[in-house]
């Protein structure tokens, strides 16, 4: 693709050729560091912090760029959203990777200068954003969901290309400490849906006809010839009570170590049980929570231990987390040195992730 000159990102002077087809394209990797440095620069927000599941999405006409559309997940917690598309906690829990944000959109055109060009391109996106999201992430999503500040922008845009108009947030802000913080700057919500009937999809999904059924792939109940049963609680607690949680770890842990980019800077561990059958521990990317090393552990050897062990004395002076000056009496009693740490360790995670 011949990438857009930055004087005309600049200028919006573009020359327009014989065609005036546009089309979207998902920017190539080689190409983040100019798509990034264009947001930066011309849109009054900044480039968007990629996070989780992310697209950087440009719309072309004449191998040029026209405007630039930054995806990814949506908002946690939107009561209008929420209201609007009729689920419970628990289903927005299981189903909320189905939407996603449409964090900047960067029209590379002074306003008036071309009518109609916004919408067009961004209806232009979104026609091709499932399956661009598909080839890259994997998955299809269902909804599509932004925000617009009523200071300054009317939305026009987002109506004319089928964008709904569903509310407006509480002027509040996630934080990685507090985890809501108001900054008292309201914005409009607006939803798409990306698939016809995607709203009834999220909100009733085990009422699929017996065709949608068979489409995703569902067995038919014994004995019947046509009846297919949604899988229940109990199929999916015999499935994970059956597998191996240490072969289940090992082939997460290699699967991440293959994927590693730029390591985060600050990890947090967890553990997660089911019941005493299947214990993982986890060590996630603090600022994402996504999971960056996964090892199995025993709740109740791990219970037995701490309750026959001596208590631990605060580490001494020379480690990183202690906030205290008193030396250990050995080796074996500092913190750095906890069953969970030694476990890790003894996999082969890297010296880097323990401070």
């Amino acid at each position: 693709m011949k990438t857009t000159n930055p004087e005309w990102k600049k200028t919006g002077s573009a020359k327009r050729g014989d065609s005036d087809k546009i089309e979207s394209i998902v920017v190539p990797e080689a190409e983040y560091g100019l798509f990034d440095e264009t947001m930066g620069d011309l849109h009054y927000l900044g480039a968007a912090k990629p996070t989780g599941d992310f697209l950087r999405q440009a719309v072309v006409r004449n191998g040029e760029w026209v405007a630039l559309l930054a995806w990814g997940p949506a908002c946690y917690a939107l009561k209008d959203r929420d209201e609007w598309i009729g689920w419970h906690a628990g289903q927005r829990a299981e189903r909320q990777k189905l939407i996603v944000q449409n964090r900047r959109y960067l029209l590379l055109h002074d306003r008036g200068t071309e009518p109609n060009l916004a919408s067009k391109a961004l209806a232009s996106a979104i026609r091709a954003l499932p399956k661009q999201w598909m080839d890259t992430l994997g998955y299809r999503p269902l909804l599509a969901e932004t925000f617009t500040d009523i200071e300054k922008f009317r939305g026009t845009c987002y109506k004319a290309s089928g964008w709904i108009e569903a509310g407006e947030s509480q002027g509040f802000s996630r934080d990685a400490l507090d985890f809501y913080v108001p900054h008292g700057n309201i914005k409009r919500l607006w939803l798409r849906e990306l698939e016809s009937g995607a709203r009834e999809t999220l909100c009733f999904a085990s009422r699929l006809t017996q065709a949608q059924r068979a489409k995703i792939g569902l067995p038919l109940k014994r004995g019947t010839k046509k009846f297919r049963e949604i899988p229940g609680y109990l199929v999916f607690y015999n499935l994970l009570r059956d597998i191996d949680p240490k072969t289940m770890a090992k082939v997460l842990t290699q699967w991440l170590g293959e994927h590693v980019g730029s390591m985060p800077g600050a990890l947090a561990m967890d553990g997660k049980f089911i019941r005493d059958t299947v214990g993982v521990l986890t060590l996630a990317d603090h600022e994402t929570g996504t999971p960056e090393v996964m090892a199995h552990c025993s709740k109740k050897k791990a219970t037995s231990k701490t309750a026959n062990s001596k208590p631990r004395r605060p580490c001494s002076g020379n480690c990183p987390r202690s906030t205290t000056r008193y030396p250990p009496s050995s080796a074996n009693d500092s913190c750095c040195n906890e069953p969970p740490i030694q476990e890790l360790k003894r996999l082969g995670v890297p010296g880097r992730f323990f401070l």
